[in-house]
């Protein structure tokens, strides 16, 4: 494809490629149309019927009697659990268990690289609390599932770090001769 003088699509049109603008009307003065025929509005005829005023509209018919003995109710299910729906605008109560699952489980995984002695009761405590927290956010009148899982999920690998550094701490001390 070659560029060929003129076919530029940016370029601007020249000053001849519009017509000139026709004679402006002064703003103070509005365009004068032609009269209408019959000189404007005119007053109906003698013989056209009158506009009919507003009428009430017709009464509803009464409702039917209701008796007591028709009525019957709604059997109740039972076995269901009521659940706790909250107005809109509020929160559920957040879950402890799940914070403390969460928190033990990170707590867990850096004492566990480190001394794992107290990271394994940590990582432990992680798993315990985040089973227990599942169990309270199941019943949908707490929120918190995701830190439980996150906890027990943390604490798993907690407890798995700590005991490989124990097996390598005494894999190292059985191979050091003093």
């Amino acid at each position: 494809m070659t560029d060929q003088p003129g076919n530029d699509p940016l370029q601007q049109p020249g000053p001849d490629a519009y017509p000139p603008p026709g004679p402006a009307t002064p703003y103070g003065q509005p365009p004068q149309y032609p009269p209408t025929p019959g000189g404007g509005y005119q007053q109906p005829p003698a013989n056209y019927p009158p506009v009919p005023g507003y009428q009430q509209p017709p009464a509803a018919p009464p409702a039917p009697a209701y008796d007591q003995a028709d009525y019957q109710a709604y059997p109740q299910t039972a076995g269901y659990p009521q659940t706790y729906i909250p107005s809109p605008g509020s929160e559920l109560p957040l879950s402890k268990l799940s914070v403390a699952a969460l928190s033990a489980g990170v707590t867990g995984i850096m004492l566990s690289a480190c001394c794992a002695f107290i990271g394994i009761p940590a990582a432990i405590a992680a798993v315990v609390l985040g089973y227990f927290g599942l169990k309270e956010t199941a019943t949908g009148m707490q929120r918190g599932r995701g830190m439980a899982i996150a906890g027990i999920i943390l604490g798993g690998i907690g407890l798995l770090l700590g005991i490989a550094v124990v097996v390598f701490a005494g894999v190292m001390r059985m191979n050091t001769q003093y």
